[in-house]
């Protein structure tokens, strides 16, 4: 069965990459930034698969791996968030698909997500002076937290084809299940993104009245209907009441004080500190460096926050107005914003920030590369 995976899959990456080369065949510099994109994407995933230990099941690709091979009924794994993903992977396990080509098949989703986010960029169109914009798309961290057999490759995914439903306007079933597979994944996350989609439709002009009106309806009344789920989930919890928030909230704190090699207070620290953690911490100088992997997140904090400052130097320069942006970039985002504000409001250690980062850096970098390439159809 390994082997079948196995070739279906580079069947598979082949065919979209030989697709995506034939699109962009006149571009030197597109068709490197492909080649080193593939490379380092699923490059970076099977050395952290090896690397990886795979007898430590506070590992989470280990955990998911482990309790589907342990259990024994599929539907007793049918839940929110970590189990879903065990119930996922069940009938890969059964049918002893290794732990080593799940990394391969997780890698070849998000690769997907990728490719849907390009097309959406129509790379093609991109000038030649302006690819250096693509060099976000390289970061390693980016590649190694969607690239595991884990929750932020199917999101990758998700919220690409998402992008894509606001880019067509196309509020239907689909958009409703691309949605409720987010929720069974991340429920908070899901209802951020609702909640951004909501706010999308109501100052979106290109959108007519009767696909706002449709559009408000199934958010808003999605959105009531999966909230208590969502912050009984988020909290942890059996009962949705005082109480229970209560000790939730002291579990919490007590387990951020004695979990984490660097930890972030939350009781010090403001939503404030904690975003600024979130978007641009560990930085040379500002914070100190204890191992290899913040080393490496540092230099690419160093980019991100340079490319920030470009950001808010550029739109300034050429007056970049919001109503202005497409759709789908307005979307992008107002959602990056909102997960942003989410993440960073119990961001309680680096290590879960970097991993955080990989859920709403995509929309970010988006947006950036959007308004700097495309910036004609943002000016006053």
């Amino acid at each position: 069965m390994n082997i079948i995976v196995i070739l279906s899959l580079l069947i598979y990456i082949i065919y979209e990459l030989f697709i995506a080369l034939k699109k962009r065949a006149n571009s030197r510099i597109k068709v490197i930034f492909y080649v080193l994109f593939t490379c380092l994407h699923f490059g970076v995933s099977f050395a952290s698969c090896y690397f990886l230990n795979k007898n430590d099941l506070t590992i989470d690709a280990v955990r998911f791996h482990h309790n589907a091979l342990q259990s024994d009924d599929w539907m007793y794994l049918f839940n929110l968030g970590s189990d879903f993903i065990s119930f996922l992977v069940y009938p890969f396990v059964k049918l002893n698909v290794s732990f080593e080509v799940l990394f391969f098949l997780f890698a070849t989703v998000s690769f997907k997500g990728f490719l849907i986010l390009f097309d959406l960029l129509k790379l093609d169109t991109i000038k030649a002076r302006d690819s250096w914009v693509l060099i976000c798309f390289l970061m390693p961290s980016l590649h190694y937290w969607t690239g595991l057999l884990g929750k932020e490759a199917l999101l990758m995914y998700l919220m690409s084809l998402l992008l894509v439903k606001v880019k067509q306007s196309s509020f239907d079933f689909y958009l409703l299940v691309i949605y409720g597979f987010i929720f069974l994944i991340r429920p908070h996350l899901c209802f951020v993104l609702g909640l951004a989609f909501l706010f999308f439709i109501l100052i979106d002009d290109e959108i007519s009245r009767i696909k706002k009106l449709r559009a408000f309806l199934y958010s808003f009344g999605s959105m009531l209907v999966l909230l208590p789920l969502a912050l009984m989930f988020f909290l942890n919890v059996e009962e949705f009441d005082v109480k229970s928030i209560n000790d939730y909230i002291n579990r919490f704190l007590y387990y951020t004080q004695t979990n984490g090699q660097s930890r972030i207070d939350l009781i010090d620290t403001n939503v404030f500190e904690r975003i600024l953690y979130l978007l641009f911490m560990p930085l040379p100088y500002f914070y100190p460096i204890k191992n290899k992997f913040q080393l490496a997140a540092s230099f690419e904090n160093v980019l991100f926050l340079s490319g920030f400052f470009y950001l808010v130097f550029y739109s300034i320069k050429n007056r970049i107005q919001f109503y202005k942006i497409k759709s789908e970039v307005k979307y992008a985002l107002m959602a990056g914003l909102l997960m942003v504000v989410l993440f960073g409001s119990y961001l309680y250690n680096l290590g879960l920030g970097n991993r955080m980062r990989a859920v709403f850096l995509p929309y970010i970098f988006y947006f950036f590369v959007s308004t700097v390439v495309f910036k004609e159809d943002a000016k006053v």
